[in-house]
């Protein structure tokens, strides 16, 4: 009860829940769709939520286990075995040379010779000969039989049945239909047992604005995403499945969480971090500046448009300004100042040559 107390603490779950308890029949089907990251979503919940589909379900799903509501399977969806992606395609295959151009066609078998080819091949339909013995076929079931079959294009080959192979457009996996992984839909509706144990915590509703949340609310800190920005800034290159293993998550929910951190701009970007030195920026400078503070906020913008400025910092005091400099040599970095810097209203207090980094990390301990 006190788990069911904490999570009916959220205003987003109380505008369901007041749903359900004034229409208690009500039951939330899923409807699939390729624009949803899970293949699948439910538009009246996320209406009534104001969520994201992945949002959605995931808090109907954590309702299941609290007794709040039933999740019934309505269906099963094949998903990829490597990264989970629900978008898979069928392919049709050559059991011989494994092409996926085949076609389905009528052939015919001549019992004497054991011909079997193109029914074209056999001539007009009031008269045909077989194109590997030249006999006249009599008559079809005494020698000579028409079906229909499948043909490869690519090499010519004749089967009964083709190969079924999947494709993943996420990952680009092929697998067999039986390695796919099976991922059971729900449909979701409200526990009535429940209702009299609701409306005695009704209580318990946050004294919250009758306003509903904005879909722009700040992003949670929870243990999911703190995880997941630890991973990527220990290694930007981790991709999206490895991340769902390490995390017990799906590709799908690593996906929309990592758009949502940077939406929100809790991840600024997710970029490769090149060595200055190493690609030829050899003078690597702070530069300490004083601007009259009438003129600080031009100045600055200033500065963060010049290609050669790194790094553009406001700073308390006197000297209200700090910026880094990247330039091939102290003649290139003389040349920066004389020609960009020196036309700024703004004085130089200090330049401070790099020689040496001992720790570079902008990592931020969580």
């Amino acid at each position: 009860m006190e788990e069911l107390i904490s999570f009916l603490s959220d205003q987003r779950v109380w505008l369901l829940i007041e749903r359900l308890l004034a229409e208690p029949d009500l039951e939330f089907f899923p409807q699939f769709s390729r624009s949803s990251n899970l293949g699948f979503r439910y538009p009246e919940a996320e209406k009534i939520l104001e969520m994201s589909s992945l949002e959605a379900f995931e808090l109907l799903n954590r309702l299941s286990p609290l007794n709040v509501i039933f999740k019934n399977v309505v269906d099963v969806m094949l998903i990829c075995p490597e990264c989970k992606s629900f978008d898979i395609h069928l392919r049709l295959t050559c059991p011989k040379c494994e092409s996926g151009n085949t076609n389905r066609k009528t052939v015919v078998e001549h019992f004497e010779c054991g011909r079997i080819d193109l029914r074209e091949k056999f001539g007009k339909e009031t008269m045909l000969f077989c194109p590997k013995c030249n006999k006249k076929l009599r008559s079809e079931g005494e020698d000579y039989k028409v079906t229909v079959t499948n043909m490869c294009e690519s090499c010519g080959a004749f089967f009964s049945q083709p190969v079924k192979r999947m494709h993943c457009f996420n990952c680009g996996s092929e697998f067999k239909v039986d390695e796919a992984q099976r991922q059971e839909v729900y449909s979701f509706r409200f526990n009535k047992g429940i209702r009299p144990s609701i409306i005695n915590l009704l209580a318990y509703r946050p004294m919250l604005t009758e306003i509903k949340p904005s879909r722009k609310r700040d992003i949670e800190l929870d243990p999911l995403n703190v995880h997941l920005i630890n991973i990527l800034q220990k290694d930007g290159r981790t991709s999206f499945r490895e991340i769902s293993r390490k995390m017990k998550v799906s590709d799908a929910t690593v996906r929309d969480r990592v758009d949502k951190l940077l939406k929100s701009g809790i991840i600024e970007e997710i970029t490769a971090v090149v060595n200055p030195q190493k690609v030829g920026k050899e003078e690597i400078s702070f530069i300490i500046l004083e601007v009259e503070p009438s003129e600080l906020t031009k100045v600055l913008s200033t500065l963060k448009d010049m290609s050669e400025v790194k790094f553009v910092c406001e700073t308390a005091g006197k000297e209200n300004a700090l910026i880094m400099v990247f330039s091939e040599n102290r003649a290139t970095l003389k040349e920066f100042i004389d020609r960009k810097i020196s036309t700024l209203p703004a004085k130089i207090i200090q330049i401070l040559t790099v020689t040496n980094f001992e720790k570079k990390d902008l990592k931020v301990t969580l």
